[in-house]
């Protein structure tokens, strides 16, 4: 999601910083007093403050990005006056990303989109607009890499999440299901109890879930034994329900026990149907904390 925004960054040296930013980007502040300097890009406007010694890096919540093109001139620049790159420039079918840290140790984006510009400028001049990202994923650092969310602080309550999800199989193979001639045994039991283990089992392979003393696990079926007019097969429509009291949701947790049955189906009868598929896997229930309660009456619709 993006929006507008008016953001300030602390620096310790104000005269410095402001002197970073016209040398690099070539942007003029708007004034420049005693502790504050302000700044305009394309009618938009952000700030730096001078920093008192107690002062931690505050969390803007906003990373401001600068359009650059061609990129790697501009990252050839910065390091040249001091920033430090993080990680790699990344390409993404929206254009190129990379991220520096300034030499007060704010952090700012430089973005180039994969359109030519109208405009053909000297590439000693600079091309830039500045736009603000609202990043609600906090899977993130400040240098943008991967962390698991911290919920010390986020309050204890009673959570559930149900998901759901299909598999799709030959009328013949249901019907072996159903009447339990499958050689490697009862499929929708041994997939049930799998199911409950992968709820179980969420942060070991999902890895920015937190271990999560689990409460309650449901795993239900529903045979639908009538083969779709369209594609002749039968299907099998799992149900997850997990509960837990805690800090975090469950929703993963939901999720990859649906998964997991889903996947132990297909173990349990890939021998007579190697062709079954899953399909509408996704969240139909969440509730409990501070976002409250999302309902979704079935997946893919």
């Amino acid at each position: 999601m993006m929006i507008i925004a008016f953001v300030s960054y602390p620096v310790a040296n104000l005269d410095r910083a402001v002197e970073f930013y016209q040398k690099v980007l070539g942007i003029e502040p708007l004034f420049h007093r005693e502790g504050w300097a302000e700044f305009k890009l394309e009618g938009q406007r952000f700030a730096l403050k001078k920093k008192t010694p107690l002062q931690k890096r505050e969390d803007t919540g906003a990373t401001v990005y600068f359009m650059a093109k061609p990129i790697q001139n501009f990252i050839d620049r910065l390091e040249g006056f001091g920033a430090k790159i993080l990680g790699s420039v990344e390409t993404h079918s929206y254009g190129k990303l990379a991220r520096f840290k300034d030499p007060e140790g704010n952090i700012f984006g430089l973005y180039e989109p994969p359109f030519q510009s109208i405009t053909v400028a000297p590439v000693t001049s600079v091309e830039v607009q500045s736009f603000y990202m609202n990043n609600p994923l906090t899977h993130f650092n400040e240098e943008g890499r991967a962390r698991m969310v911290d919920v010390s602080d986020k309050s204890i309550t009673s959570r559930k999440a149900v998901a759901t999800g299909e598999i799709y199989l030959q009328p013949e193979t249901l019907r072996l299901i159903n009447e339990g001639q499958i050689k490697k045994g009862d499929v929708l039991a041994v997939a049930q109890v799998a199911g409950i283990m992968g709820a179980k089992k969420s942060h070991e392979i999902i890895p920015m879930c937190h271990p999560l003393l689990l409460t309650g696990i449901d795993i239900n079926f529903e045979k639908n034994n009538e083969p779709d007019p369209k594609t002749g097969l039968c299907s099998i429509t799992i149900t997850g329900t997990v509960k837990v009291t805690g800090q975090t949701g469950v929703e993963m947790e939901a999720l990859t026990a649906v998964s997991t049955a889903a996947l132990t189906i297909y173990d349990m009868c890939k021998a007579v149907d190697r062709g079954m598929y899953f399909d509408k896997i996704g969240l139909v229930h969440k509730s409990g904390g501070k976002s409250g309660t999302y309902e979704k009456e079935s997946v893919g619709q």
